[in-house]
Formats: C-alpha cells, structure tokens, sequence
C-alpha cells in the first residue's frame, strides 16, 4: 500500500469513487473488483451535456408506449403538447397545440397553460397573457396559469395587474418561497416597501437562501436607505449563487456610490460574465473603469454598450468624455454632434459643451 495516504484501505484502491455516466456531477463508489491501474482518473470531471447548446433532442416528438391512445382528442392534444413541453418542437407545436385546443375545447386548464407556457419561451406576452387567462377560464385557482399571467404582466412593464394573479397564486400556495419572491420584487416595483418587506421575510422563512429574495431585500433596504442592509442582502445572495448577474451589478452599485470603485469593477465585471447582454451594466462598468483612469478599457465597455442599446443617448456622451480626456478628439468630436442632436436639452448643452472644449 506504499504511497496511499495513511488512513486508506484496500478498498480506497479496488473500490474507488468514479463520475456516474448516468447523473450529472456525480461521484459514486465503484463496487466493480479491479486493478489498480484501469482506476486512474475516474474522478475527473466528465463533459456533461449542456443542452442550453443544443445537446437536447430537438425534433418531432411521437408516442412511445402506448403506441397510440384510442381516444383521437388524446391522441392530438397530448402529442401536441409534447412537441412544446421541454420546447422539442416549438415552432411547429405551438400551432398543433393551438389548433388541438380550438377543435377539441378541453375543460381542463392543463392545455391552455401549456400553450401559455410555449408563448413565454418566445416570448409573446399577448399570447402568453390571452391563453393563461384561458386556463384560468377553466379553472381559476389553477396557481401555474396565475403565475404565467403575472409573468407576462412583468416583463411587460405592467406591475399594477401582474400582483392580483400573483396575490391569488400565493394564497393558493401560501409556502412558495419563488412566488413570494417574485411578489416582493412586485410590490418593490411599486414603492410598497412594507408589504415587499413582509413577504420577502415570508419567502426566506420558508428557504433562507433563496437568492432572488435577498437581492430584492437589498433593493428593498435601499430603498429604506439602509445602505449596510442592502450590501449585506446582495453579499448574501451572491454567497448562495456567484452567477446571480443582478446582485453583483446591485452591489457594484452600491459601491460606486461610495467610491470603492476598485471592488465595484470586480463586481460588474463578475456580473457581465453572466449576463454580458446588459447594456445597462456595461455602461455603469465603463464609467467606473473610467474613473479608475483605466481608459481604452472604459472606452471597449461604453462602445459595447453602445452596440447593446444604440439609441443610450446618455451612454454616447459619456463615451464622448472618456474619448476626449484621453486624446481621442476626432472621435470625441463625432460623438458629441450626434449627441447635440438629442430631443433632451440638457443632454444637448452638455454635448455642446464638450465640443466648445474641444476645440479650445
């Protein structure tokens, strides 16, 4: 046993851990007897599928057993919704299912939500909003069409009739620790800091690290103006879940604002990372990189950013500034003119301003 450590056995060597091939990141003792040299590197991480790239089966999906149903409603309707369920055949079940739905008129809410729940990976929020209400025509405690209509509602902007599907989806539900969450970020949406206060608490009685729910809690504190609250909230959340992209940008944030600008880079950075579509981010990133006079990377994050959302008025001229303070007058110039065309006045004084120093 030379060279295994000292409180092995021989069943450390004929009975190691090895990755399971049928579960992802998961070791498991060996109980298969064999020499020693056909373990080595049983522990190494295995490629796991990643089906966000396409390892998913995607394609028709058929009947497997029974090979048919006898009922032809059943036989429709429940293809259909295979083909949209884990989005196999989205573009061609959501039709299917659509019309299997207006043949057959099903009482049960299930197919409707289903098709609702087909339109929100498109997303079609009008849709997703006409067939969860559908649903909730069948049935109106049926929780997962309450949420899939709150949903919709926030992604649209409109908190006022996303809370009253949610409320009832709660009262239905009262230990859902993610509809709680999602109410709190709601009722914070619309200044109700008490009721979002109440509810969050509610959400990590039930799950203490729900990470969505601290990140709101911070916002929650903020908006208290308890700053040492609210870090502590998004350094908890961050604690539970690294790639939580909207916690790191909160609590960079919250740093900037203080001038800490060297750990608000790292926490923008760290946001980016998962979630590199954010404008918003990038342009926070970009002035805080600025700041640290770390200039040709301020410049590649404001041009990013700029490329995410063209029409950020205020972004272009803070990209002019940073282009300007670091010698770049011919650019510098280019951007300020198309900012002096801005329909915001004070946006168009600052751009001239920045000409006047230009050429000066």
């Amino acid at each position: 046993m030379e060279g295994v450590r000292g409180t092995a056995t021989c069943l450390d060597c004929h009975m190691p851990k090895r990755r399971a091939e049928d579960a992802v990141h998961v070791s498991v003792t060996d109980h298969f007897i064999q020499a020693r040299s056909s373990v080595v590197g049983l522990l190494k991480p295995r490629k796991e599928p990643d089906e966000s790239r396409g390892a998913a089966y995607r394609g028709e999906v058929a009947l497997y057993y029974p090979p048919d149903l006898p009922s032809m409603a059943d036989r429709e309707l429940y293809l259909a919704v295979a083909q949209v369920q884990q989005s196999s055949n989205l573009s061609a079940g959501i039709p299917r299912l659509e019309e299997a739905i207006r043949k057959y008129k099903p009482r049960r809410p299930e197919f409707a939500y289903e098709l609702a729940h087909a339109y929100a990976k498109l997303p079609d929020d009008a849709a997703v909003i006409r067939w969860s209400q559908e649903a909730l025509r069948a049935d109106p405690n049926h929780a997962p069409a309450l949420k899939e209509l709150s949903e919709a509602y926030v992604r649209r902007g409109d908190f006022a009739s996303a809370t009253a599907p949610l409320e009832h989806a709660i009262e239905l539900r009262p230990r859902d620790a993610s509809g709680l969450a999602d109410l709190g970020n709601i009722y914070l949406h619309q200044h109700r800091i008490q009721d979002a206060d109440r509810v969050l608490a509610r959400a990590l009685a039930v799950d203490a690290s729900l990470p969505r729910a601290h990140n709101t809690m911070g916002l929650v504190a903020i908006e208290r103006g308890d700053e040492a609250a609210g870090e502590r909230s998004f350094r908890t959340a961050i604690a539970a879940q690294p790639d939580l992209a909207e916690a790191s940008s909160n609590l960079a944030t919250l740093l900037a604002g203080r001038k800490e600008y060297r750990e608000a880079a790292f926490y923008f950075a760290q946001s980016l990372q998962s979630n590199p579509s954010s404008a918003g981010t990038r342009h926070s990133y970009g002035l805080v990189l600025a700041l640290l006079h770390q200039d040709a990377r301020a410049i590649q994050e404001l041009r990013r950013a700029l490329d995410l959302e063209p029409g950020n008025e205020q972004a272009r001229l803070d990209l002019a500034d940073v282009l300007a303070s670091s010698g770049h007058r011919v650019e510098a110039a280019q951007q300020y003119e198309m900012v002096a065309r801005s329909a915001d006045p004070a946006l168009r004084d600052a751009a001239a301003a920045g000409l006047g120093s230009l050429r000066r």
